[in-house]
């Protein structure tokens, strides 16, 4: 169960002339939507890069090694700032997965909405950033150098998390967050820079999340996996709950046996 919540951190889818000319309207009206989606992302976690390549045809592929072979297909319908994912072909999971989406020009991030599949989950949760992202590293750099705007170093943070650069990702959510301490999700993009060495850090950045915004899910599946690590198992499995609540539902069976003194019904 240990190396199963490891996995998790290490670590987010038309007759006549006239309807015709409406469905090509409608198609165009669902380009638009995908544009910024489209082409590859990557993100590395610590078997590698991953690769995902959104297509216009509503299909996404996988590469989960880095190597150029495609792993898995899935449909994908993008709905607003959410999306759902059904596989069709490769290491498939049964169910469908659904995540909140934010696509932002440098990095795109998935957070977990409802998901019972551990595979899909470890792929697609956190941050991505896009192929050429050295060259958008070195854009934000030249944006930092002429703006003291410290929203900035936010999102260059967020394009080093996706590479797995925790130690840099780390210094720019510092940066931000002595501007700015009303921002919940940084200070949960910062706790996850902290593993494995600084658990009370991670304690002290969640606790700060969920002072600011009671509802972040991923504050609490961090926290709690920082407060198993230091051996209180009450608090760790009432944070796991409460994440559960929010729609973590793996951990549901990922934690069972771990919380079965703490959690009714365990």
């Amino acid at each position: 169960m240990k190396h199963t919540t490891i996995l998790f951190l290490l670590a987010l889818l038309m007759g006549c002339q006239t309807s015709g000319e409406q469905t090509a309207s409608r198609a165009d009206e669902t380009t638009d939507k995908l544009e910024p989606l489209l082409g590859t992302w990557v993100k590395v976690g610590p078997s590698g890069p991953v690769h995902l390549e959104f297509s216009s045809d509503s299909t996404v592929q996988g590469d989960f090694g880095g190597d150029g072979a495609i792993d898995i297909t899935s449909r994908f319908i993008l709905d607003g700032n959410e999306i759902s994912f059904q596989d069709r072909s490769g290491r498939t999971c049964p169910e469908k997965g659904k995540y909140q989406i934010d696509i932002q020009d440098h990095y795109l991030a998935f957070n977990i909405i409802q998901d019972e599949c551990i595979g899909r989950v470890q792929t697609t949760l956190g941050f991505w950033t896009r192929m050429d992202h050295a060259e958008r590293v070195k854009d934000l750099e030249a944006q930092m150098a002429q703006s003291h705007d410290p929203a900035l170093s936010l999102t260059r943070g967020r394009v080093y998390l996706a590479l797995g650069e925790t130690e840099k990702a780390r210094a720019d959510f510092d940066h931000y967050l002595a501007h700015d301490t009303t921002d919940a999700r940084a200070y949960v993009n910062r706790a996850a820079t902290r593993f494995p060495d600084d658990m009370m850090g991670i304690i002290h950045d969640c606790d700060r999340a969920t002072a600011i915004d009671p509802n972040l899910t991923n504050a609490y599946f961090l926290r709690g996996l920082a407060l198993k690590s230091l051996r209180n198992p009450k608090r760790a499995c009432s944070d796991f709950q409460r994440a559960i609540e929010l729609g973590f539902t793996l951990l549901q069976s990922a934690e069972k046996a771990s919380c079965a003194d703490y959690w009714e019904n365990g």
